[in-house]
């Protein structure tokens, strides 16, 4: 006479299916949330290269801007403009470095 428990199996056949079952539902958490982690990195990085475009064309005009200051014939016009006059020969002031009050420190 064979007698059969099939109460036995059933309990580890439910274990081992609910157990690959809650291994699937965590994989595909994971991979959605990689996903999602990807795609807002992707979007951060979009975002960043844009602003960072905007920068440099800022930063271009700014030294547009500066060389256009500095150069030679916008001074000469400034000084014009100022009364300014250019000194042929320039008289320049000398200080000895005994007078200097901070060398002996």
């Amino acid at each position: 006479m064979t007698i059969i428990q099939p109460n036995k199996n059933k309990n580890q056949i439910n274990l081992v299916i609910s157990l690959l079952l809650l291994a699937i539902v965590v994989l595909i958490s994971q991979g959605i949330y990689i996903y999602s982690q990807s795609v807002t990195l992707r979007y951060d990085t979009d975002k960043l290269e844009k602003n960072l475009r905007e920068l440099e064309a800022q930063n271009a005009e700014i030294k547009n801007k500066i060389f256009t200051f500095f150069d030679p014939e916008n001074i000469k016009r400034i000084a014009e403009e100022k009364g300014l006059i250019e000194e042929k020969n320039p008289q320049y002031i000398k200080i000895s470095n005994s007078n200097n009050v901070l060398a002996g420190r």
